[in-house]
C-alpha cells in the first residue's frame, strides 16, 4: 500500500515533532518533510509536492500573508491538499482559507484521532470543516451578497483582516506596511476601512479592538 506523504509547516519545533509522532504511528501515513516558515516551504513543494500539507496559518515573513501563500501553494501544487492546522478562531479564517484554496481548516485543540481523520479525508478530496462553519458559509451563499450576511470582523476583507491582526499584535502602520508589502498610505485606508466597518470612532478605538480579538477578548462575529 502506498502511504500518503504528508508536510508538517508550523513555526514551533515541538508542535511538528508532536504532530509528527501522532501521523507516523498510522500505516497509511507518512511524513516525508517539515519547514519552519513559508519560505522552505515553497521550495520543496516546488521540488515533491506531498499529498497534503498540514500548515498553520498565522505565519508571514517577507511581506507575504498567510492567506496569500495558501493561494501561491494551492496555483504552484494542485494536487496537494492543504489543511490549515491553527490557533486562530475558525469563524473567522476558515472560510478565507478555503477560498484561497485549502481544503479543511482544524483548530489546535483538535483532538489527535480527528486530526488523522481530516488528514485522511483531504487526502481523498473531501473538505473538512466544522459543522459550524459549514453552516455559516451556507447562510453566507444563501445571502443577497458575499458579505451581506456578516457582522464584526467577518465583514472585513482578507488584507483588512490581515491589518486589523498585526495591529493587534502591536505593529506600527509603517511595519505593518512593510510586512505586507503594501504602501502606508494603503494600510492607513485598510485602517479606515476596517473603523468604518467596525463602527470604531477612532484609531484607538481601533487598536483596542484588534488587541482585545487578537488575545480571545473581542466578539468574532
Amino acid at each position: 500500500m502506498d502511504k500518503k506523504r504528508i508536510m508538517i509547516v508550523d513555526s514551533h519545533p515541538l508542535l511538528r515533532q508532536g504532530l509528527r509522532q501522532t501521523i507516523e504511528r498510522e500505516t497509511d501515513l507518512d511524513v516525508c518533510c517539515e519547514a519552519g516558515d513559508y519560505q522552505e516551504v515553497l521550495g520543496m513543494i516546488q521540488a515533491e509536492p506531498p499529498d497534503v500539507l498540514v500548515t498553520d496559518i498565522s505565519m508571514s515573513d517577507q511581506g507575504t500573508a498567510g492567506l496569500d501563500v495558501i493561494r501561491q501553494i494551492h496555483t504552484e501544487a494542485p494536487r496537494t491538499a492543504i489543511l490549515i492546522f491553527s490557533i486562530h478562531e475558525e469563524t473567522v479564517f476558515a472560510e478565507r482559507a478555503v477560498r484561497a484554496g485549502a481544503s479543511g481548516y482544524l483548530m489546535k485543540q483538535t483532538q489527535s484521532d480527528q486530526v488523522i481523520d481530516a488528514i485522511r479525508r483531504v487526502a481523498a478530496g473531501e473538505l473538512v470543516l466544522s459543522p459550524v462553519v459549514t453552516q455559516a458559509i451556507l447562510r453566507r451563499c444563501l445571502s443577497d451578497g458575499d458579505k451581506a450576511g456578516a457582522t464584526g470582523v467577518a465583514r472585513l476583507s482578507n488584507r483588512e483582516y490581515e491589518v486589523l491582526r498585526l495591529a493587534g499584535e502591536g505593529m506600527q502602520p509603517q511595519h505593518i506596511s512593510e510586512r505586507l508589502g503594501i504602501s502606508a498610505k494603503t494600510v492607513e485606508t485598510h485602517r479606515f476601512n476596517i473603523r468604518k466597518k467596525l463602527n470604531l470612532a477612532s484609531a484607538s478605538e481601533l487598536i483596542q479592538f484588534a488587541i482585545r480579538h487578537v488575545h480571545g477578548r473581542e466578539a468574532v462575529h
